[in-house]
């Protein structure tokens, strides 16, 4: 293993950034470049439980790295069959050899942890894949670790002495891995406040946290698993622009452990005030978090939480002064208006005993700076609740957290369908069956995704191929095409064993897009030759391909494409710009659309089903009217009638909306949002 300086912030993608330039040095103890990353590589190659063995360990491997105080893996190429928490759901699972922590992920979890694991004690983890033979086969690649040693930071003490002393609210929490504070608060739905430039990619937050360990300074020690919480990207919302200027709006995935959110699993938030008042003798000001701490203050309470109150000196425009002790690491605290124990504003900044500063006080950014009420007015990701349902035909997956979801080709809005927790590369749909086939990129596996209910299942590894980039499906002869992008080599794909079967020899050239137009039943192809993308036809009978022509000028990585059959359209996706593009099928131009409002990788997959009224029942409610059960492509009052009727009837065929197997309330709140939806 060799170390190796790596930046944390690559890649995150966020809703509203800020640039500026910072007025003042803030309060962060840990540079994430400065955390050795230890770059190796463990991999338990493709495994699988022999039939009969029921669930069992079917692969493990002990991580190891010398002297290392904590430990956090990095994988790659993970594979984890069945239905994520199903009884034969495949997990992995790491346990700390230090104090016996584990942590259990699924596939879906793999993703809202970016591929991470939680941080574990000690010098040496446990890995491990726990599966049965239902679940298929399974893999992981350990790429590297974080590991951690003793950091140290200055302190911004006010009055010459530091008066904090512990204290344990978890309404804050250690955000990790810039070793600042976050805590939760009372929006819709508890989620997040911190500073802006505490947010680095990867983020956690941690509650319940332990004292550190060491007879010097910067030696901290993690709550098990089950105190800690991925950050969802999707949802972040940040200025990072001074004094001030300097806030932070998130939320987190449920725990990998309770399923738990944090206000869910300890029941404390802070109330967040609408303004920030005035300053004056008779108000001040609470700051709890996790700063560093030097002597005389005992070592063991560095990065742990501590507390203290102070004057709050000053409310200049956006900016609070206050007298409270902090240190790095108090980064992101909540200002608590101690009388009325409400949160006014968000640490971010040093200033007592700094020359320069007047007031001489700490410093941080009030809630009535505007940008971050434009933030709260706005949540995304997790912070917007439970996502509605997808707006039909065209499915695009996967994004870069995992996620399939439907793109609005007027829009580009982009709605969550599912959490795959792997890259997705190629997606077909059959409208016979309803049934969206879709390929990874690890294995490669062959999924499907049912139109209607959006339930995920299995088939298998795909045999016969190295890589599977692009699926298109022939619903005349029940055909599944498949292409590997690298050669150009179609497959034709048994739907029933995910057997692939070469047709011909494969030509040559980047081709990552596949859709079958079944009005004409030609099979189209996207090929990328720098620097333009061309559109081409494929020969199923032998896997030659023909040039129709170029896309135009400039187009480059046309990997996503679909026939739409309504509208009779070939619709494609750029994953350098996210522009989604009509192409013509007689020239190959392409014309822009929209563009996708969505962070996408190198590789997706692209599907169009068919423009669906999933409320629309019946022409009539008079059970003996011809039209009574038979949909007439109008959502209306019979329709809502019918519902209510098959409902109380407890009719499981019709009732049934989400494919769970009993008809509930969850099934009546979806026929609402689906009604509402209309045609």
């Amino acid at each position: 293993m060799h170390a190796r300086r790596i930046s944390a912030a690559a890649g995150l993608a966020l809703t509203l950034a800020f640039a500026g330039i910072a007025q003042a040095t803030p309060d962060v103890p840990i540079n994430p470049e400065d955390i050795p990353f230890y770059d190796f590589e463990v991999s338990s190659g493709l495994v699988r439980a022999e039939r009969g063995d029921g669930r069992t360990v079917v692969w493990a491997r002990e991580i190891h790295v010398p002297e290392a105080g904590w430990l956090r893996l990095r994988f790659e190429d993970v594979l984890l069959g069945g239905a994520p928490g199903s009884d034969d759901g495949a997990i992995l699972r790491i346990t700390s050899l230090h104090d016996g922590a584990m942590q259990h992920l699924n596939q879906v979890h793999i993703g809202q942890w970016q591929e991470t694991s939680a941080y574990f004690n000690g010098d040496t983890v446990l890995v491990e894949i726990i599966a049965s033979h239902e679940s298929g086969h399974n893999q992981v690649t350990v790429v590297g670790a974080w590991a951690g040693g003793e950091i140290a930071q200055p302190e911004s003490i006010c009055g010459g002495s530091d008066d904090r002393v512990l204290s344990y609210d978890n309404r804050a929490a250690r955000y990790l891995p810039a070793g600042c504070t976050a805590w939760v608060f009372d929006d819709a739905f508890s989620c997040v406040g911190s500073a802006g430039h505490c947010v680095q990619a990867n983020g956690i937050i941690q509650f319940n946290v332990p004292l550190s360990s060491g007879a010097s300074f910067g030696q901290i020690n993690h709550p098990p698993p089950a105190d800690q919480y991925a950050v969802d990207p999707e949802s972040m919302q940040l200025e990072n622009s001074g004094v001030g200027q300097d806030w932070a709006y998130f939320g987190v995935f449920p725990n990998s452990e309770t399923g738990l959110r944090p206000y869910q699993a300890y029941g404390m938030r802070y109330q967040l005030s609408l303004t920030a008042p005035t300053h004056g003798p008779d108000k001040n000001i609470r700051i709890t978090g996790y700063g560093t701490t030097s002597s005389p203050v005992n070592p063991a309470w560095y990065l742990a939480q501590k507390t203290h109150v102070g004057p709050y000196d000053l409310l200049q425009g956006s900016i609070i002064y206050h007298s409270a002790d902090t240190t790095g690491g108090n980064s992101g605290s909540a200002i608590l208006w101690e009388e009325e124990n409400i949160v006014i504003g968000v640490h971010s900044h040093a200033g007592c005993g700094l020359s320069g500063v007047n007031p001489p006080a700490n410093r941080g950014t009030a809630i009535n700076r505007s940008t971050w009420r434009q933030a709260l007015d706005n949540p995304q990701g997790v912070c917007q609740g439970p996502p509605p349902p997808p707006k039909r035909p065209l499915f695009i997956g996967t994004n870069t957290q995992f996620r399939i979801g439907s793109l609005d080709m007027d829009t580009g809005r982009f709605i969550q369908a599912v959490e795959m927790g792997l890259n997705i590369r190629g997606m077909a749909f059959d409208r016979n069956s309803d049934l969206h086939y879709m390929a990874s990129g690890v294995g490669p596996v062959l999924y499907t995704m049912h139109d209607k209910t959006l339930e995920v299942e299995q088939i298998g590894t795909i045999v016969g191929a190295a890589r599977i980039d692009s699926l298109a499906y022939d619903p005349h002869t029940d055909t599944l095409y498949g292409t590997d992008m690298t050669s150009g080599q179609l497959f034709s794909i048994d739907t029933q064993t995910a057997a692939a079967t070469p047709i011909g020899v494969g030509q040559g050239g980047s081709v990552a897009g596949l859709a079958f137009d079944a009005n004409t039943g030609t099979l189209y192809g996207a090929r990328d030759i720098f620097p333009n993308a061309f559109l081409i036809e494929y020969d199923t009978t032998d896997g030659s391909y023909t040039t129709i022509g170029s896309l135009g000028s400039g187009f480059w990585n046309i990997d996503g494409l679909a026939w739409c059959e309504d509208g009779d359209s070939l619709i494609g996706v750029n994953d350098f710009n996210n522009t989604v593009y009509e192409i013509n099928r007689l020239t190959g131009a392409a014309t822009a659309l929209t563009v996708a409002q969505t962070g996408l990788g190198p590789t997706f997959g692209l599907s169009c089903s068919l423009p669906r009224c999933f409320a629309d029942f019946t022409g009539s409610t008079d059970p003996e009217d011809p039209a009574y059960g038979r949909p007439d492509g109008v959502v209306d009052a019979d329709d809502f009638f019918f519902f209510l009727q098959m409902f109380a009837a407890q009719n499981r065929v019709i009732a049934d909306l989400n494919g769970d197997g009993t008809v509930d309330a969850d099934d009546f709140f979806l026929f609402l949002d689906l009604f509402a939806q209309g045609c």
